[in-house]
């Protein structure tokens, strides 16, 4: 179905269910940070407090397709049931092909029902809520860091927000990573760990490295240029920086 816009979710394109976008995608106006405002007597304006969590974002799809009579159409309807209600609950990669180089992590809320049909051709309304930030796909390729480079790497970060990166740091005995000046130290390391700094959770495989990990939070990647240097003990480093932008 060339030329047409369609979206993907969990690795299946909407066209591979017969089914086409018929406007824009749609949001919702969230995404915007959590913003506390204090009043103190006796001093004018108000005092604001950002926490930097954003709320989740609805995304609604209208689409239609051709779905048949009958029999062609009760399969018609079961297909699409199988692809978007299987699993409903966990986050998938959502996209579109009006934004084609960014991507959501996104889960299926909606309902899957017919909202017009016009002669064997139906409508639907497909809703979808998505962590608030857009992710880019370059910033999911990995970038493989050996040699000198430890010692002294750069990385710029294109958008204008700050990214939690995904590390494997790789190496034996007691590692220490520094990013933008902050030092976080991982002991007892047999051959690698991973960092993934947006569920602020330090492992090798499934075995929890949190308690042996010490440094404030997780390093995050500012916009702009990032500095990262890694101690003798590291042999390579793994990053997916995760650009995001709203």
């Amino acid at each position: 179905m060339a030329g047409v816009s369609y979206f993907t979710y969990n690795g299946h394109k909407s066209t591979d269910f017969g089914l086409v976008i018929s406007n824009p995608v749609e949001t919702n106006s969230g995404a915007q940070a959590a913003v506390e405002v204090v009043t103190i007597p006796g001093r004018a304006g108000a005092l604001t407090i950002n926490s930097d969590r954003r709320d989740e974002i609805e995304i609604v799809y209208e689409v239609w397709g051709r779905a048949g009579y009958n029999e062609h159409r009760a399969n018609f309807m079961r297909k699409i049931k199988a692809w978007l209600l299987q699993g409903q609950g966990k986050y998938f990669d959502l996209s579109d092909t009006y934004d084609p180089e960014y991507y959501w992590r996104a889960r299926y809320v909606g309902d899957v029902v017919i909202s017009q049909d016009y002669y064997r051709i139906v409508s639907m309304q497909l809703q979808f809520l998505a962590y608030p930030y857009k992710f880019s796909l370059e910033g999911n390729r990995t970038i493989h860091v050996t040699g000198d480079a430890l010692s002294n790497y750069s990385i710029n970060n294109p958008e204008a927000f700050d990214s939690a990166p995904y590390f494997k740091i790789i190496g034996r005995g007691d590692l220490a990573l520094k990013v933008n000046g902050k030092v976080w130290r991982i002991k007892d390391v047999t051959q690698y760990v991973e960092m993934d700094c947006g569920q602020m959770n330090t492992y090798v495989g499934g075995v929890s490295y949190n308690d042996k990990k010490t440094g404030e939070g997780y390093p995050m990647l500012k916009p702009g240029n990032n500095t990262i240097v890694c101690s003798d003990t590291i042999t390579a480093l793994d990053i997916r920086p995760r650009w995001r932008t709203l």
